[in-house]
């Protein structure tokens, strides 16, 4: 139909198909028909051109010029539901494609859509026990061995975990579901080998075989953590936080990666969206925040504390002095600063302070009254978002 000679490839460029033709071929087909799956040369090419990311944004069939010794291609995404499954490429063997081959790839490309979900269907077994082993893994029971076992990454090649988290929009999470899906894309168009699951909170990717250079391994997941962020927000347009969890020698030691990125993760996430990515001691500050809220909790503080008060007036007369006392402190004092924090008139602002000082007695001139203050509201804010 195309006019020319086709393969069709899952994500990560593997050979599921391809035509058989008399015609001659280039030397590139040759070698992805005999592999069972695209160079690896090409493949990085294309990862660092844009191609890929091209092609899965566009929704289109994309053309490739010919070039010295490659002939003209065109490539089509195989797509079900907005989810990635394939592509389907074409080359001209010996002849120019015809007019009509950009019609009939796409068309291909509907045809292809079920049989590509079939495929992936028949391995969801597999990949539920990969899921699982790595679970186990991260969560300190699992074996590393069990994992290596089922999947392409080394006991011995260092790795580390991502946490990722999409920001629910006010409509709830549609959008937000793609996510395990749109990481694994990005992951495999990035030629990283990684095991993607959904956990409370968000995704873990479990990232295996980077180099073996501890620092060109973090460069590697921090490169991956902006791509991420960066592909995501604009794929189901709400906002992405990404932590990096550090590099670990081996397999053995994912939990603790795991545990790190989870704290970076907790940290973005409290910091009220000043940044997207970060690694623990990019962002010690806030990590050593939570610690102390944490410990906070433990603690019995007594009842008619200054805050306490201020907080049970807001929910009985549905104020919002909490929030003017918060911006007050967090702006050092600086009244016009708090009140653009907070979209009111300065004036406005002096008022709803006054009347902090009124209904709960806080000495805002004493350090300690402010704070503990600042501790508390450090709190009721970490006990929301974790309540959310």
């Amino acid at each position: 139909m195309v006019g020319g000679a086709v393969t069709i490839e899952d994500l990560q460029s593997r050979v599921l198909a391809y035509s058989s033709t008399d015609e001659d071929v280039d030397d590139m087909r040759r070698r992805t028909i005999l592999g069972r799956r695209a160079p690896d040369a090409a493949v990085a090419e294309l990862r660092e051109t844009g191609f890929f990311r091209l092609l899965w944004g566009s929704g289109d069939v994309v053309r490739r010029p010919a070039e010295e010794d490659l002939p003209e291609r065109l490539v089509v995404a195989v797509t079900a539901g907005g989810e990635a499954l394939g592509t389907i490429w074409v080359a001209a063997a010996g002849r120019p494609l015809p007019e009509t081959a950009a019609d009939n790839l796409r068309a291909a490309a509907r045809a292809a859509a079920p049989h590509l979900l079939h495929h992936r269907s028949r391995g969801a077994g597999q990949l539920q026990a990969v899921q699982q082993a790595a679970r186990a893994l991260l969560e300190g029971s699992g074996s590393a061995e069990a994992l290596a076992a089922r999947t392409a990454l080394p006991v011995e090649g260092r790795c580390a975990v991502l946490a990722v988290h999409a920001v629910s929009g006010p409509r709830g999470g549609r959008n937000e579901d793609r996510v395990p899906d749109l990481v694994a894309v990005a992951c495999a168009a990035h030629g990283y080998e990684a095991v993607v699951m959904t956990v409370v909170g968000g995704v873990l990717v479990l990232l295996g075989d980077l180099a073996p250079d501890a620092q060109r391994a973090a460069a590697q997941v921090a490169r991956l953590g902006e791509a991420l962020v960066g592909q995501l927000s604009a794929a189901i347009a709400t906002q992405v936080c990404v932590g990096l969890g550090e590099v670990s020698a081996n397999l053995h030691q994912a939990a603790e990666s795991r545990r790190t990125a989870d704290l970076a993760l907790r940290a973005l996430l409290s910091r009220d969206g000043s940044r997207a990515v970060a690694r623990v001691g990019e962002v010690a500050e806030a990590v050593s925040m939570l610690h102390i809220v944490d410990t906070l909790r433990e603690v019995s503080l007594p009842v008619e504390l200054p805050v306490t008060r201020l907080a049970a007036y807001d929910a009985e007369h549905g104020g919002a002095l909490i929030d003017t006392l918060r911006s007050y402190l967090d702006h050092f004092s600086d009244v016009p600063a708090a009140a653009r924090a907070l979209g009111v008139h300065p004036n406005t602002f002096r008022y709803r302070i006054r009347r902090v000082r009124e209904v709960c007695g806080i000495d805002l001139d004493d350090p300690d009254a402010r704070l503990l203050a600042q501790l508390q509201l450090r709190l009721m804010r970490h006990d929301n978002a974790d309540n959310g």
